[in-house]
């Protein structure tokens, strides 16, 4: 037989061509596989000869092509490749690799069972050394054969096959002609789209009904061109593209939407709505109860049956019961079948537990050759929804496994779950409503708890007229609209109404009064509910009874974004913040050492005696933590605070100046603390020494602070108002008993600051020194400025021989102290980076007060003993 060689007329050739930009819109793009020809036409010679001889064989039949013997796979191949005109085989190999799924339900959609079984016994008479089956290709190129528009069927159902569902809206009915009007309305939907910030380069792509199923409409996206580095040659401009895929479905009538943005989602939806002329909502909105709680547990940890088809082959919680309550992720080993008796080891251990439905992050399943992975979401209200990432996954095959997982868990996909009847279940529910707005729109599954915190006087419902949407279904709906001239909704088009609503108003009071409540009988701490100020932020003690100088401070706050953990940070405070809403958290320490409890789960606690006993136990693991970590705190703020002063921020204002200086003080002195507020100066310091290095032979140089921040190029304006003041705190602190006692003094006040003038500080000692005011009652007292580069220098200098200085400690205040004596003829003590070289000079000259045993010389002294030498 002649062998098939190629027309130079494309229609003489079995296999039909379609143009190039027909590829293109299937994601093929000719012009860039022709850099690569050769490749490209190799691997697509080796995809054809993968097949096998039989199904090469049966394929040259169906498309009449002839060749020589021996009908070998190479000879085969070549002739089925030479078979289509160009490079269209490249492309077909191409296209089948990553449309492989698509195209074996496409195949069967359009071939006949009997046709299906027709093709099988064919290729299996054909086979000679072993026997065969149809493969992906050999069926995607025998309907290419019949039609080459199947390319595009295919792909519409690989778009549909491979984007996993985002939302899915569903109606009561749908009007005549339905896919007509969304047809027809295709260009109003490509503008709405382009006002979105990402959504500039949305074009539309086309629609197809799949074989019994929906409607698949497409869009094709551009993305922001990148660069990208592509050696040898520079680099090149990538332009990524994509698609956005919803499709319409009859039974029930519903709109699914497989796109990742909202506001594309909103988008489709409202645009569906308008051009149908009907309402969607949210489908699975009824609420699923009927459940036993304990039942549900011991399925989710290992104890379920097999029986209707599903394996458990990985799981991850969110919480468990390891300290901290970190996640846990558990996957099936390769090739294991499922992670049964993992978790059934995991329960024996005490790790894991299902408290809660959110304690589940995601659980990945296998039934009936298909893999794929259970989201569990938490509801604005509360409730929880399992939901199948479904890329992949063919219709039919997700409603057997949504009828399966109800069998085999006992609750629904997809459906809204109540989660009060777990232990913790209460939590998500009391989280929601502490975000909650609308006393009206509270849900029946919410009722008992929010009355709750009705009585408890958490929460008040007060009433509210606004000019407002008031369409259900629109999302600027009881939205406050300021403007009188605006009349009709700029979402729904709907007129703007009068609103009178019922608002739920935290009592921020009676939480905090709540909160302290709980925290004093899980603790037996004592919460002080007045309040001490950090940088404008407002704290409330938690003191230890039998230590009172042991205190944690608390913060209530509906929101923590990262600014105030920094601040927080500086305080060095122990810090216990009780987030009042927001995401539900355990008792547990951060990355930088700050305690977190959410308020919902202190609520809980009231609900459930398990729940109880764990919130005990956490709050006193995390407290122990807390208040551990003191000497971490202090290093960490003085990192912070020496590379402020090197980089001083534009919003720097004096009340961070005043935090950064004690973060800096607090490193170096021990016996330093920050007060602040109106009636008191920054902090005070206590220099404690022995100069005879003896412990019951201690001194002590006591002084108050100030620090004054400017930024004025003539330095900080310390004038008349400012020394009154510094007055009264020296002389009240002076008449404080704990002053007048044997061996305390106040000996000085300290000015820290970054830029002050000469002339400033002679005036201010010259009004201190003035008979009347301190110049007979504190004769021996000093007025201290101690510019930031004394601060800076003095701590580069002990952190870099941290070491050696360790060894000295008491040297450090000793020798403070000293240059806190050494008054100039102006009648002031002044402090720069050269006092601070002597003083570390001095201290590092010193003899060691602590001499450990030299570590070299025992382990050599050792080795030679037991060696015998």
């Amino acid at each position: 037989m002649p062998k098939a060689t190629r027309s130079a007329k494309h229609g003489s050739l079995p296999f039909g061509s379609l143009k190039d930009d027909a590829w293109e819109s299937v994601r093929i793009f000719p012009n860039a596989i022709g850099r690569t020809i050769k490749e490209k036409r190799a691997k697509s010679l080796k995809a054809l000869e993968r097949i096998g001889p039989a199904n090469l064989w049966y394929l040259c039949q169906q498309a009449k092509l002839t060749f020589k013997p021996p009908p070998s796979a190479t000879n085969l191949a070549k002739v089925v490749r030479d078979g289509a005109p160009d490079e269209t085989m490249v492309y077909l190999c191409e296209f089948a690799r990553t449309h492989g799924q698509a195209i074996l339900e496409q195949y069967e959609a359009e071939t006949l069972p009997d046709d299906q079984k027709h093709v099988e016994s064919e290729v299996e008479n054909l086979s000679q050394r072993r026997v065969e089956a149809p493969r992906v290709l050999t069926k995607f190129l025998l309907i290419y054969l019949r039609d080459p528009q199947v390319v595009f069927r295919i792909h519409y159902r690989h778009l549909w096959r491979h984007a996993r569902t985002s939302a899915e809206y569903e109606t009561d009915e749908l009007p005549d002609d339905p896919e007509d009007k969304l047809e027809a309305a295709m260009s109003s939907l490509v503008t709405s789209l382009k006002l979105l910030p990402d959504g500039k380069k949305v074009q539309a792509f086309g629609n197809y009904r799949l074989p019994g199923g929906p409607r698949v409409y497409a869009l094709h996206r551009g993305y922001k061109e990148k660069v990208v580095p592509e050696y040898p040659k520079g680099c090149a401009v990538t332009n990524a593209s994509g698609y956005l895929v919803f499709g319409l479905l009859d039974s029930p009538p519903r709109l699914e939407i497989k796109v990742a943005n909202q506001k594309f989602i909103d988008t489709i939806r409202e645009w569906g709505e308008d051009a149908l002329g009907v309402r969607f909502r949210r489908r699975g909105l009824t609420m699923f109860e009927d459940y036993d709680a304990a039942e549900l547990e011991k399925k989710f940890l290992g104890q379920y049956s097999e029986e209707h088809g599903i394996a458990v082959i990985g799981i991850k919680f969110r919480r468990t019961g390891l300290p901290n309550h970190p996640s846990v992720t558990a996957e099936a080993a390769l090739g294991g079948c499922t992670i049964r008796d993992a978790l059934n080891w995991y329960v024996e251990k005490g790790a894991i537990a299902l408290r809660s439905l959110s304690d589940i992050e995601w659980i990945r399943v296998y039934f009936k050759g298909h893999e794929g992975q259970v989201h569990v979401k938490v509801e604005e209200d509360g409730s929880v929804r399992f939901v199948l990432d479904n890329a992949g996954w063919p219709d039919e095959a997700q409603h057997q496994l949504a009828a399966a997982f109800l069998k085999t868990f006992g609750i629904p996909l997809d459906q809204r779950i109540n989660p009060k009847p777990l232990s913790m279940g209460a939590v998500e529910i009391y989280q929601s409503l502490l975000e909650w707005g609308n006393a009206d729109e509270i849900h029946p599954h919410q009722r008992e708890l929010f009355e709750d915190l009705r009585e408890r006087g958490l929460v008040s419902v007060e009433r509210e007229s606004l000019r407002a949407c008031a369409t259900a279904f629109c999302k600027l709906k009881a939205k406050a609209v300021e403007d009188d001239k605006v009349e009709d909704c700029p979402k729904c088009r709907q007129p703007i109404r009068i609103l009178e609503l019922r608002r739920i108003k935290h009592n921020d009071e009676e939480m905090r009064k709540f909160a302290g409540r709980i925290l004093t009988r899980a603790t037996g701490w004592e919460f002080v509910n007045k309040p001490r100020h950090f940088e404008g932020n407002e704290f409330f003690p938690l003191r230890n009874p039998a230590r009172p100088e042991e205190t944690v401070c608390v913060f209530f706050g509906r929101r923590i974004s990262t600014s105030k953990i920094e601040v927080f940070d500086r305080s060095m405070w122990p810090i216990l913040v009780v987030h009042t809403s927001g995401a539900y958290e355990h008792a547990h320490l951060d990355l930088v050492g700050i305690a977190h409890l959410g308020f919902a789960y202190a609520l809980a606690a009231t609900k459930d005696r398990a729940t109880r006993d764990t919130f005990i136990a956490d709050c006193k693991t995390t407290l122990a933590a807390l208040t551990r970590n003191e000497q971490e705190r202090v290093l960490r703020a003085a990192r912070q605070s020496r590379e402020m002063l090197a980089n001083k921020p534009a919003e720097c204002t004096g009340g961070m100046y005043e935090s950064v200086v004690f973060g800096l003080l607090r490193s170096l002195y021990p016996h330093s603390m920050k007060w602040g507020g109106a009636f008191r100066p920054d902090g005070f310091c206590s220099l404690l020494y022995s100069k005879t290095n003896k412990l019951a032979d201690l001194q002590k140089w006591n002084w108050s602070y100030d620090s004054k921040y400017s930024e004025r190029h003539g330095g900080y304006e310390f004038g008349a108002p400012e020394h009154r003041k510094m007055l009264d705190y020296v002389k009240a602190l002076s008449e404080q008993k704990d002053l007048q006692t044997a061996g305390n003094e106040l000996n000085g006040h300290v000015i820290i600051s970054n830029s002050l003038s000469r002339d400033k500080m002679k005036d201010a000692a010259q009004f201190l020194r003035c008979t009347h005011r301190l110049g007979t009652d504190l004769p021996g007292f000093k007025l201290v400025f101690m510019m930031e580069p004394f601060l800076i220098t003095l701590y580069d200098r002990v952190r870099r021989d941290e070491n050696e200085v360790s060894k000295r400690w008491g040297y450090l205040s000793q020798r403070t102290a000293w240059h806190m004596e050494q008054q100039n003829p102006d009648g002031y003590v002044h402090l720069d980076a050269k006092q601070a070289d002597e003083l570390a000079d001095w201290v590092l000259r010193k003899p060691a007060v602590e001499t450990p045993v030299d570590i070299d010389a025992l382990q050599e002294s050792l080795d030679e003993t037991m060696s015998g030498k």
